[in-house]
């Protein structure tokens, strides 16, 4: 996600992320450290399909995931009054993972340049509990 207001006019703020990435991992082959990412969007100018070996594997995930559902819950819950600090000028990505056993996701924020601020939230996808790790 990405600030709609200039200097970045092209995207859409809060309503629709700017750029996505997929990551598909074969999980019938657990050694298998290639991972094939699928991206598209409006920032970065990087579309189409690529292969990388990624060390340490990641682990796929167990269950389907609405990483936007997840934005939107960590927004009501801080991270649109942190995102609110820095005006015009903010972006935010997103990345869901297995750790400890828990499916989470976790919302970065970044404020203005050069001196940027953030702030991260962790949302637990199975109990639906926010924290701000950062």
């Amino acid at each position: 996600w990405r600030s709609s207001s200039a200097p970045n006019a092209v995207t859409f703020g809060t309503e629709k992320v700017a750029t996505i990435t997929y990551l598909f991992l074969r999980p019938d082959l657990p050694n298998d450290l290639r991972v094939v990412s699928v991206t598209y969007g409006e920032v970065g100018g990087r579309n189409g399909a690529f292969v990388n070996s990624v060390t340490p594997r990641r682990r796929p995930l167990g269950a389907p995931v609405n990483v936007e559902a997840a934005f939107a819950a960590v927004e009501r819950s801080g991270g649109g009054a942190v995102r609110a600090l820095w005006g015009r000028d903010w972006s935010a990505s997103a990345g869901t993972a297995t750790l400890n056993g828990k499916l989470e996701v976790s919302v970065s924020y970044f404020g203005p340049t050069p001196a940027p601020a953030a702030a991260t939230f962790t949302y637990d996808v199975s109990t639906g509990e926010i924290t701000r790790t950062r």
